[in-house]
This record gives structure tokens, sequence and C-alpha cells, in this order.
């Protein structure tokens, strides 16, 4: 398995930091996990079309998680030659469809599959839910944000290994049982310590999450500005003591 943090950021426009985005190479597979706002360019900088992301996963329907959904499907359906032939599954919790529904009322038919399947697949998002897909799997919990969060635990079926995508939330026992003893735990750190917010984690809280779980690895990302000044090991240090990475638009992870 392969990760690509395609945006390490938030809504708040950044040089430095896209909105929420990460691409997984999974069991021959091309997964996206969120497509906030800068998401189509950071795949062009990385070679990847859209034609070769087999699967979009959502944690919540927040723009800036959600945004680039509408240009990925135009792009799908106008803007790739030869045209898109290869189905295009969705994962998300309950209440995806409806959300897709209303961005197809606004652009008509330009958002409707051409040439290709679009495949949905709505997780619960009030207990633990999967999906299977071809030699991997998702694995889904509820969050505490929105009525459609979801963490989601990317596990790919040979091998075993997995990586576990917080979303955005508070603070919850749900996230450290999704991703107990994964390899690589994908967890959100919007704010810093001295300056926490409704629906995030601050790193203390994090640092609990981690520990509880018993990941392999940890990596902080979903930074609103103010973190880039903090300092976020330390209070996250108070509790985890393992292995411990700060996401950057770019960065490249072998599980």
């Amino acid at each position: 398995m392969e990760l690509l943090v395609t945006g390490s950021g938030t809504a708040v426009p950044s040089v430095r930091r896209c909105a929420a985005g990460y691409s997984v190479a999974v069991a021959g597979r091309r997964l996206q996990i969120d497509s906030g706002p800068g998401t189509m360019r950071q795949l062009a900088r990385f070679s990847i079309g859209p034609e070769q992301v087999d699967c979009l996963c959502y944690t919540h329907t927040h723009p800036d998680h959600v945004a680039d959904l509408v240009p990925f499907l135009f792009a799908s359906r106008y803007g790739q030659e030869p045209p898109r032939t290869r189905g295009l599954e969705v994962v998300a919790g309950r209440g995806f469809g409806a959300f897709l529904a209303a961005q197809q009322a606004v652009y008509g038919h330009w958002l409707e599959p051409e040439g290709f399947e679009l495949h949905l697949h709505e997780l619960a998002t009030d207990g633990e839910d999967r999906w299977e897909g071809g030699g991997f799997r998702v694995v889904s919990r509820p969050m505490r944000h929105i009525e459609t969060s979801v963490a989601l635990r990317v596990e790919e079926v040979a091998t075993g290994r997995s990586i576990c995508f917080s979303g955005d939330t508070e603070y919850t026992d749900e996230l450290a049982r999704l991703a107990d003893h994964t390899d690589l735990l994908v967890c959100e750190c919007a704010n810093p310590e001295e300056a926490p917010g409704p629906g995030h984690l601050i790193p203390s809280q994090a640092g609990r999450i981690a520990a509880a779980s018993g990941c392999k690895t940890l990596l902080l990302t979903h930074f609103y500005p103010p973190c880039d000044e903090a300092d976020l090991i330390t209070p996250l240090r108070r509790h985890y003591d393992g292995p411990l990475l700060l996401a950057e638009d770019g960065l490249r992870l072998v599980v």
C-alpha cells in the first residue's frame, strides 16, 4: 500500500496546504479519500489522471472535503481522451446519495456518467459498517462531527495492511476502535493545544487516540494555519510515544 497526501490543510486558503485529500494505492487499485479544493490539480501534479482513480471515498460532506467531486465527475465525462469506460465506485456515509443528487440537480446532465457506470455505496453512520472492493475493503465507524461523518479504514486483503483515516471529529473512542493496530493512522489535528475548537481534535486528544489504538505509526494532518506555528508534538507525546509524522502536501508513505 502507498499513501500520497494531496491535501493536508483545511478550508483556509493556503499556498502550503490544499484542503483535505489522500490518494491510496492498494491491491492494484487507486482510491481517493476526500477531495477538497485543489485535489484535481494535486492529482495532475503527481501524474494521476481521473481515469486512474477507481474509487472515491468520503468522510463527510463539508466543502473542504468534497468540493472537487464536481470537477472530478465533469473531467471523467469530458476531460480525458480516450473517454473513461471503467466503473467508478463512491463510498461514503449514509446521506451522501442525497448530497450527490443535489449536485446533479444543479449541474444537470453534465455530472451524469457517460460511457462508464457510477456505483454508490452508503455506509452506516450509527455503527460499524464495511464495503468489499477488489482485493481491499473499506471499514467505517461514525465520528463526532456532522451527521454524515465516518472514519474510514482501508485494508488490503492479501497482506492485512491497513491505513485508517479519521476525517473530522471530536474525541471519540470509536476512532481508536477502528484504528486498532492499524499500520498507519491518519488523524486530524486541526487546532493547537491552547486553542481547541468544536468538531476537531487537539494534539493531546490525537495522542490519546493513537495510544489507545496501538497504531504502528501516527500521521497528523488537517492543520489550520495556527498549527504551523505551534508545538504540536510536546502535548501529544504525553500520551503517545510511537512513530509520529506531520503531514505535508506531496508526502508519500509506503505501508
